[in-house]
């Protein structure tokens, strides 16, 4: 099966070392986002995230992925409600980016959780922890380097 995309173009801006994206729709069922870019040379971490709001401090998070390129190479996942960060999800595939070479991370809305999959491949579910309806950002933080953001709806075939 192959995953297409069709949707629009939103158009992101930068806040101190945040790219930001307000999304022009809700995030429904049906829904996927998809981000381009690179980790930098020397990147650390970075992490893609669906906020509530147009900061990631101190507003609600619906779906934090943080990819670490340290030793364990590990993806973890949360959400941030209320002041607090929910249990850290770390289990399954490793990071599988390679730093300053380029990525699409795709993140679907489904029924129950989001999807998370990087170019192409699958790697990862998350549980609602908050409705992704309330989410209307995507954030991109620390060192990735973004070209692009789309949004729109998943088809197969």
């Amino acid at each position: 099966m192959a995953l297409g995309l069709q949707g629009m173009k939103s158009e992101p801006f930068v806040t101190g070392h945040d790219v930001v994206c307000r999304l022009p729709v809700k995030l429904e069922q049906g829904l996927v986002i998809g981000v381009y870019g690179f980790p930098k040379p020397n990147a650390y971490r970075f992490s893609v995230n669906l906020s509530c709001s147009e900061t990631i401090r101190g507003g609600d998070i619906a779906f934090h992925a943080m990819f670490y390129f340290t030793e364990s190479r590990v993806i973890v996942r949360n959400s941030f409600l209320k002041g607090s960060w929910g249990v850290e999800e770390k289990g399954g595939p490793t990071n599988p980016l390679q730093r300053d070479n380029p990525f699409y991370c795709t993140i679907k809305v489904l029924h129950d959780k989001f999807e998370l999959a990087v170019n192409g491949q699958y790697l990862c579910d998350f549980r609602y922890r908050i409705p992704p309806t309330a989410a209307n950002y995507v954030i991109v933080t620390d060192d990735a380097e973004v070209w692009d953001i789309h949004h729109g709806n998943y088809y197969y075939s």
